[in-house]
């Protein structure tokens, strides 16, 4: 019998990202994505309302972007939920989800000369759009290449927030 696991995440890479990189090591999970970015808060509040009714197990992801600390980022995703999430829940990348895909990509052909640094946390969408997307190349294309070259255990050690986030889920 599998464990419904439902992950809150921001948008479509997010998503991409749970489905390619974590949904296989939880097997024993039934993992389930809810995109909340483009939802109302009404919409927000109503899905959580319903999953803790539930009493399913769930985690929001939130991109840390440009706010000064995970304190404020946990705040402002809880008043986007309507105040229904309690800050536990709430896992923050530190910077954005971009910076994930990148701290295990392991190199491409399709990619030559995006070189990861040593520690990824902190790295906007922003930077990683000016400073790791080739010109002429789309950004998922680029994110899909990443994921086709990647190593969660090297991740894991090039940022500090994925690795917090692999913990909690209970992946060793």
């Amino acid at each position: 019998m599998s464990i419904l696991l439902w992950l809150v995440v921001e948008g479509s890479d997010d998503e991409r990202f749970i489905e390619r990189i974590i949904k296989p090591l939880l097997a024993n999970h039934s993992i389930q994505t809810y995109r909340w970015a483009q939802k109302s808060r009404q919409q927000r509040t109503q899905f959580i309302q319903n999953i803790q009714k539930l009493d399913c197990a769930y985690f929001v992801l939130a991109d840390k972007d440009t706010r000064p600390c995970i304190r404020d980022c946990k705040a402002f995703v809880q008043q986007q939920f309507g105040g229904v999430v309690p800050a536990e829940r709430i896992i923050v990348v530190d910077g954005a989800i971009e910076a994930w895909y990148l701290a295990g990509f392991t190199g491409s052909p399709y990619l030559r000369g995006i070189q990861p640094p040593a520690r990824t946390d902190g790295i906007t969408k922003q930077m990683f759009l000016q400073q790791y997307v080739p010109a002429g190349k789309l950004p998922s294309s680029v994110l899909e290449e990443m994921l086709a070259n990647y190593d969660l255990a090297l991740a894991r050690q090039h940022n500090h927030s994925l690795d917090y986030f692999c913990r909690r889920l209970g992946i060793p």
